[in-house]
């Protein structure tokens, strides 16, 4: 078991300085799915996406690797999976997001310009194809939330981006993390998002902007925090059409955004790491993974600097569950408690 006692932050008045409580956090690694050689069903080319399905206690992972969509039980029981590699109907090229809402799942593949609808089948345990309809345009990724899908992506002017997957109807709102050269404002956007239906809210985040919103599902910014000790990378637009990024002055390293997760009772989980070890280590548990969470209710920092959690992608109940490559694409499987 690994218990983590993490610092909570105290935010009084900017003229008192902050006061330091102890908060014990127990994650206890409860199970795995993924092998490293075994059943072809169960072994991963790569996790991008994991969620749950809303009706039962279904883990659905997504790997682009094999363009495969795979439905497991809570104890990694493998259930049923769908897809392969192409561009035909029920295939992907590069599957980037996955949300599921009620009993219907989502796959989001820029690659097809292509957002796939799955059902599970319950009585005969598969991920039935129901739809396939045109993306409105590249998003970077997907949560989703009372019958709506959102994007994040740099779309008019605006980041954020309810979609009715009935209608095909669309309301964006959110302004870029950066202001300026449209390219700069596209590159900014680059990042992650989560809904939550309990809070009714969508929360998002740059990878490499110190800035975490929370909107609510009809777009109303309700806050927006910074993280601390993130040093903001300076992006400015290039001859060519495009960015150039740079760490910021004075740090001789940058980081990344690698995960925003909403743990009940505690708030929202943002973890960063070195973005040099992210990208030649690509999501191995062997990369150091800072955390900073911020209350749900106004944004306020409620701890940072935290070194001994576990990378956490989800969280659902008294569970959390962790992508990895270590050293093999598995999910890592905790029992939470405070």
């Amino acid at each position: 078991r690994l218990l983590v006692f993490l610092p909570l932050l105290l935010l009084p008045p900017l003229v008192r300085p902050l006061v330091a409580q102890d908060l014990p956090v127990e994650f206890e690694l409860v199970g795995t799915i993924g092998v490293s050689q075994g059943d072809p069903e169960e072994e991963f080319g790569q996790i991008k996406a994991l969620t749950r399905l809303d009706t039962s206690d279904i883990i659905l992972i997504l790997d682009p690797y094999r363009g495969r969509l795979s439905a497991f039980d809570r104890d990694g029981t493998f259930l049923a999976s769908t897809g392969r590699l192409g561009q035909g109907p029920g295939e992907f090229r590069v599957p980037r997001a996955l949300s599921s809402m009620r009993e219907r799942i989502f796959v989001y593949d820029p690659a097809n310009i292509r957002i796939s609808e799955y059902a599970w089948n319950a009585e005969g345990a598969e991920l039935a194809l129901q739809r396939e309809s045109r993306a409105p345009f590249e998003a970077k990724g997907m949560c989703a939330a009372e019958d709506r899908l959102y994007f994040l992506a740099y779309h008019e002017g605006r980041i954020v981006h309810q979609l009715d997957p009935d209608t095909g109807e669309l309301v964006s709102f959110g302004s870029p993390f950066r202001s300026g050269h449209p390219n700069v404002e596209w590159s900014s956007t680059n990042g992650l998002i989560g809904c939550n239906e309990e809070t009714r809210s969508v929360y998002v985040g740059g990878f490499v902007t110190p800035i975490v919103r929370r909107y609510d599902l009809n777009g109303e910014l309700i806050w927006e925090a910074e993280i601390p000790d993130f040093p903001a990378a300076r992006i400015t637009p290039n001859e060519y059409g495009g960015v150039r990024m740079r760490m910021a002055e004075g740090e001789d390293r940058s980081l990344t955004l690698v995960s925003l997760a909403m743990v009940p009772t505690v708030g929202l989980v943002v973890q960063y790491a070195d973005a040099a070890a992210v990208r030649i280590r690509a999501m191995e548990d062997l990369i150091d993974v800072r955390t900073s969470i911020f209350s749900l209710d106004d944004g306020s920092l409620l701890a940072s600097g935290i070194t001994s959690l576990p990378r956490i992608d989800l969280v659902d109940g008294e569970f959390a569950y962790s992508r990895g490559n270590d050293p093999f694409p598995r999910v890592k499987i905790y029992r939470w408690s405070r």
